[in-house]
């Protein structure tokens, strides 16, 4: 059962509300329209969606525009109830000092969806949102996009940090035509197919898991 939303742009404001009759829906989008300069639907108004259990797609990311009133909280709430999620396009770009903005939606993502297998960021991710001792961690997603990624490391620092969070990815890819961002992800794809004649394997399975890649001595 697939639904897709797309508000008017009379100025009329959507309400989610209605979604929580349908725990039936496995497959969601949702689209956004600004009137006036005003997005017409407030994040905590996706709070409902923690009622879709059944849903395996959503994809939020040009409607859900979270911002540091979207508290640790309401992201338990509106995650705790997608179990069953497996493909997700969201948009967490972090405009703030707050650092714990967005890294407790990550955390949320990464604690309530354990079947996520992809995930696409829609604007710019902080990378610091990937990093530090209580950092999300993504054990299952195999496929990761990005429009932007920001981060002041280099782009084989940024992948082998991106591994980290993320240790099964086997494609990571640029939705834009953002440089740095395409450094990235050719540096995280070279990362992982060496190209080498002495049998070694790929150079993210050759360390420990517990040892913080932004620390490794590779990068001269």
């Amino acid at each position: 059962m697939r639904s897709y939303i797309s508000p008017s742009r009379t100025g009329v404001k959507p309400t989610l509300d209605r979604l929580a009759d349908m725990s039936e829906l496995q497959e969601l989008t949702i689209r956004s329209h600004k009137h006036g300069g005003e997005v017409l639907m407030p994040p905590k108004q996706f709070l409902a969606l923690g009622a879709l259990t059944n849903l395996s797609t959503l994809r939020i990311g040009d409607s859900f525009l979270p911002d540091i009133t979207f508290t640790g909280a309401d992201a338990r709430t509106m995650f705790s109830g997608l179990g069953a999620l497996e493909n997700l396009t969201i948009s967490l770009s972090a405009d703030t000092d707050d650092d714990e903005y967005p890294k407790h939606i990550l955390r949320a993502i990464s604690r309530y969806c354990p079947r996520l297998k992809s995930i696409e960021f829609v604007g710019q991710l902080h990378l610091s949102c990937l990093e530090g001792a209580d950092a999300p961690r993504f054990e299952n997603v195999t496929e990761m996009a990005v429009d932007m990624l920001h981060t002041d490391l280099s782009e084989y620092e940024t992948a082998w940090d991106i591994n980290y969070a993320v240790p099964e990815l086997v494609l990571l890819r640029c939705t834009s035509n953002d440089l740095p961002t395409e450094e990235i992800c050719t540096a995280y794809t070279e990362l992982q197919h060496p190209v080498r004649s002495n049998g070694l394997k790929p150079l993210f399975t050759r360390y420990n898991e517990s040892v913080n890649p932004s620390c490794l001595p590779l990068f001269v």
